[in-house]
C-alpha cells in the first residue's frame, strides 16, 4: 500500500506539483518567453523554506539556472533545445522528489 497522510502540507505540496506539471508542459513547448518554470522554481523554493519536506535544493537551483539560460534569446536554437530538454529532465526529477515526499519512498509496496 502507498502511504498517504492527508495533511494540509501534503495537499499544498500537491498543488505546487500541479504547478510543476504546468511548468513541464510549458517547457516542452520550448518557447523562450514563458515564465512559468521560473515561477514554479520560486514557489517551490519558498515552499521548501517554509516546510520540512526536505526537497532537493541543489536540484531546484540547477533548474533555476537552466530556466534562466533558456531566457537568453541570443543563444543558438539547438543549444536552447538541449537546455530545454535538460530543464524538462530536472523538472521531472523535482516532481518525482515531491511525490516521494508526499507518498513515501515506496518501501511499503508489499503484496
Amino acid at each position: 500500500m502507498v502511504y498517504f497522510d492527508p495533511t494540509p502540507l501534503n495537499f499544498t505540496l500537491m498543488l505546487v506539483l500541479a504547478l510543476g506539471c504546468w511548468a513541464f508542459q510549458s517547457a516542452a513547448k520550448q518557447r523562450a518567453d514563458v515564465n512559468v518554470p521560473l515561477i514554479f522554481y520560486a514557489v517551490i523554493l519558498i515552499f521548501n523554506r517554509m516546510s520540512d519536506k526536505g526537497l532537493n535544493v541543489p536540484l531546484i537551483l540547477v533548474g533555476v539556472v537552466l530556466a534562466s539560460l533558456v531566457r537568453f534569446e541570443f543563444l543558438n536554437k539547438t543549444l536552447i533545445k538541449w537546455i530545454s530538454y535538460l530543464q524538462m529532465a530536472i523538472l521531472a526529477m523535482i516532481l518525482w522528489n515531491g511525490l516521494v515526499a508526499i507518498f513515501g519512498s515506496g518501501l511499503s509496496l508489499k503484496v
